[in-house]
């Protein structure tokens, strides 16, 4: 009687559970709607997952084990349990189906999804022109120079060319952009809501905008495992909570003005300080940007969005940075600021080892004071958070240094 679910998850009836579940996991992962472009790939998944369901409910085994001598109650309690392990594996598809449809909605909705479509165009317009350098720089060469040993670049060309002219009904033809230009427009015009709470980034104004969202965890639970000298590990829990802040027209139009404005102040340092540096432009551009957004904030009597970022660890990890970019590069006449060869492997050090030492030092120096709490009052919905112990991001190598700093700009 179970032998047709054994089958179908390719075992035979000696299988034990461990094995069951390690059939199901490598068979979901390949059928599943999701992920597979199979026609018949969804009835499948439901296929296997009813089977799993079957062979490792325990309550079924015993009760089909009980009813053997009776074959008529044993194929009637069969057909009930198959049956609810058929709606159960049914369910399972559709819910993780409609779980990826609102994932996308969502993404369309943030804007991102107009953003990479319309990166996705300039993409393709950027092709053709590559295109044609491949085909036309070869030419030049062979004209001014007599050299013809570029031909690989026509190679390229005519590749690219082929690829272009397959694909040349559909290749700027990448669907429509989910937001229109009305759209658009109506962010910065029309009133969004009922406008009755109040705005948390501009004192006396009402929420009548797109709110400001964002992420703060928590964690709980931390296990360490010790297993041998050179065996040992960390387990812990995360609470992972999204807010939307309460946001004016006015708090939104100079919240993206201030954006806009970091992108092109550090784009413009990268081009045109006069540093060797392109580390030391970079650092410029963000201090320019970050001025003219503090004076921009003041005169506006606007809240930043971003000041639940500025704690005094924060603080602490810039000025570790600023004192290594000193410490590690030639200083003559200002501006010729040169990096020396020990400023990779300095940055490199940082990235990996920051979090360890910075957290070692303040915890020995500050002892119980938390470092990590805004040094600005934040909004009433993210204070609240932060009071119960929340906080911006996880302390991992890397990702601590560049998640502030893509949350700063953006």
């Amino acid at each position: 009687m179970l032998e047709e679910y054994f089958k179908i998850l390719g075992l035979t009836n000696k299988a034990n559970q461990e094995e069951i579940k390690k059939a199901y996991r490598f068979l979901a992962k390949k059928y599943h709607p999701d992920v597979s472009s199979e026609p018949s790939a969804s009835k499948k998944f439901i296929e296997i997952t009813e089977a799993y369901e079957i062979l490792t409910n325990q309550k079924i085994l015993e009760t089909l084990r009980i009813m053997a001598e009776n074959e008529e109650e044993r194929k009637r309690s069969y057909e009930y349990y198959k049956k609810l392990a058929k709606e159960k594996a049914r369910q399972a598809a559709e819910m993780k189906y409609e779980r990826l449809r609102k994932e996308h909605e969502a993404f369309q909705q943030s804007g991102m999804y107009d953003l990479f479509l319309f990166l996705n165009y300039i993409g393709r317009f950027l092709m053709i022109l590559l295109t044609l350098f491949f085909l036309a720089f070869p030419v030049y060469i062979a004209v001014t120079t007599g050299f013809f040993g570029l031909f690989f670049f026509w190679i390229a060309g005519i590749f690219l060319v082929f690829y272009i002219i397959g694909k040349r009904k559909s290749f700027f033809r990448l669907g429509p952009f989910f937001y229109t230009f009305r759209d658009i427009k109506n962010v910065f015009i029309e009133e969004m809501g009922k406008g009755t709470d109040n705005c948390g980034y501009c004192q006396d104004y009402k929420a009548n905008s797109y709110p400001y969202k964002m992420g703060l965890l928590k964690i709980h639970g931390v296990q360490l495992n010790f297993v041998g000298a050179f065996w040992h590990e960390a387990r812990y829990n995360r609470t992972y909570k999204k807010l939307s802040v309460p946001r004016s027209k006015k708090a939104f139009r100079i919240h993206l003005a201030i954006s806009l404005i970091k992108s092109f102040s550090i784009l413009l340092a990268l081009i045109f300080l006069p540093f060797e540096s392109l580390l030391w432009r970079f650092v410029g551009g963000i201090m320019a940007g970050g001025i003219l957004t503090a004076i921009i904030l003041l005169i506006s009597h606007t809240r930043s969005k971003v000041s639940y970022l500025y704690t005094w660890n924060l603080l602490i990890r810039l000025g570790i940075w600023i004192l290594l970019l000193v410490m590690l590069c030639s200083w003559n006449e200002f501006p010729d600021i040169k990096p020396t060869e020990y400023l990779v492997v300095g940055v490199i050090f940082m990235l990996f080892f920051q979090d360890v030492f910075v957290d070692l030092v303040t915890k020995i120096i500050f002892k119980k004071t938390n470092l990590d709490k805004p040094i600005i009052t934040q909004p009433v919905e993210i204070q609240k958070l932060i009071n119960q112990g929340y906080q911006n991001y996880l302390e991992i190598p890397i990702w601590s240094t560049i998640f502030p700093l893509i949350k700063w700009v953006f």
